[in-house]
């Protein structure tokens, strides 16, 4: 589901989908190369991940690079941005 899903279908569609409860994000996993960095206020994570996704009805498991910033702002913890990347299947 990654960001190319975004380019393909569009970002609103992708709001709606997650909206009207078509699309689900059921569980994430984090694989052992999860870092954290920090920048002053930011906070970076980066890292791989496999995630359980109901979309149109189909059980998929997803794995995804992503990337996670946090920002430290007066009234609290702030997310200000999320990327991910869909990965080939690991090999079985």
């Amino acid at each position: 589901m990654g960001s190319t899903w975004h380019t393909v279908h569009g970002l609103a569609k992708y709001i709606d989908a997650m909206r009207s409860g078509r699309t689900k994000y059921r569980k994430m996993t984090p694989n052992s190369d999860v870092k954290a960095r920090t920048y002053g206020c930011l906070a970076i994570i980066t890292g791989t991940a496999l995630y359980e996704v109901t979309s149109a009805g189909q059980e998929r498991t997803v794995p995804l690079r992503f990337t996670a910033i946090w920002a430290k702002r007066p009234s609290g913890i702030e997310f200000v941005s999320w990327q991910s990347t869909g990965m080939p299947a690991p090999a079985r």
